[in-house]
């Protein structure tokens, strides 16, 4: 049995962001928000069109996330803060940090309230405004001490609010980063085993406003390509409802081992070659077929070197070594996939193998022979 839910308001205009958040703080009668961001992160433009949005009688309080903050500590801060100014709506604005700190604090303690743990009873809501990174799919970890069945996969706002005017002057890096990340969660949640129609369709949208607008979307800062831009990031948060893929997971640990911050969106791009790979062997004809079809591959080429192509025209780094990933995080997120999914994947050695051949910047499509 499938069961789907998508559980947050979307506000999705151009320009629509203080309309938005003033509309949501007038309607549930909200006067206490507190602003969560990383100021460095963030434009002052974007900080004071948020302030801007709220309503003159608030009385709003703010939380930076100092740089290089360890995440887990900023989450750990921020439920105090809220308790100390007795928040009732906490918006989350920028990057992707931000965001995901936010939905740790709410969900953490709307499950500490469930089971009365603390005697902790402020559950604020959570409005999530998301820039150039998009909404993020892969959640931090839940704590020890919560058992709440909503400290799910990816991050839960009550409410989100996609104003494609907030990204205009971002870099090419970082849009960049954010296409392939679009690009790659839409394929992920497509390839994975769940089944979601809706999310299927979802996700074959959302791939699709990225590839047809190649180099554009990442080299054009004009208001027609952000938004298709933010569209297919939303997409992609609204498809991976289905299920995780390989390459999701593949990504979730890696993430979660590295040392140093890794852009989730240039890792996710080396990691759905490797599932496409796997796809190809594992599916039966009419299916495969169905999705070369869905995506538009041309007849005749393999699903994963179109897509080694396409990732290409990205200007990110093509190798896991460019990353900072380490060839023991590899094996050690290799043998965790296999472990997990022993009937959707190879042995650990040939996993590992696909692993270290991508290299999606120096090498040519007739030397990637461990792919065909």
């Amino acid at each position: 049995m499938t069961l789907i839910t998508y559980l947050s308001r979307v506000h999705f205009a151009d320009g629509v962001l203080e309309v938005a958040l003033s509309s949501e703080l007038e309607l549930n009668k909200f006067g206490r928000p507190l602003l969560v961001s990383e100021k460095h992160a963030v434009s002052n433009e974007f900080a004071e069109r948020v302030n801007s949005g709220l309503p003159f009688w608030c009385k709003s309080s703010s939380y930076d996330i100092a740089q290089n903050k360890d995440a887990q500590a900023a989450v750990t801060e921020l439920q105090q803060v809220v308790r100390e100014v007795h928040a009732d709506v906490v918006i989350a604005f920028g990057s992707s940090l931000a965001l995901s700190v936010a939905d740790a604090c709410c969900r953490h303690l709307s499950a500490l309230s469930e089971q009365q743990i603390d005697g902790s009873s402020i559950v604020p809501d959570f409005i999530a405004v998301p820039g150039v990174d998009g909404i993020p799919t892969i959640s931090m970890p839940r704590h020890s001490a919560v058992r709440g069945s909503r400290l799910g996969a990816g991050i839960q706002p009550d409410t989100v609010v996609i104003d494609p005017t907030l990204i205009l002057g971002e870099s090419i890096e970082r849009t960049a980063v954010a296409a392939a990340n679009s690009m790659a969660r839409c394929l992920s949640a497509h390839f994975s085993n769940g089944y979601n129609p809706p999310a299927d369709g979802i996700a074959i949208d959302g791939f699709k406003r990225i590839v047809r607008n190649l180099p554009a979307i990442v080299t054009e800062d004009t208001l027609r390509m952000r938004r298709e831009l933010m569209a297919a990031s939303l997409n992609a948060t609204l498809a991976m409802q289905k299920d995780k893929g390989v390459a999701h997971e593949l990504c979730e640990i890696l993430l979660r081992s590295a040392v140093n911050p890794i852009d989730e969106g240039a890792l996710m791009r080396l990691l759905i070659v490797i599932e496409a790979r796997i796809m190809e062997s594992t599916w039966t004809l009419a299916r495969l077929a169905e999705v070369r079809s869905a995506l538009g591959v041309p007849k005749g080429e393999k699903l994963n070197n179109w897509l080694l192509s396409l990732f290409q025209e990205l200007p990110l780094p093509g190798t896991f070594a460019e990353l900072g990933v380490k060839s023991s995080d590899i094996r050690a997120a290799a043998r965790e996939v296999a472990s997990n999914r022993s009937s959707l994947v190879p042995s650990v050695e040939s996993l590992v193998g696909m692993l270290e051949a991508v290299d999606l910047r120096s090498r040519s499509m007739s030397g990637m022979s461990e792919f065909g």
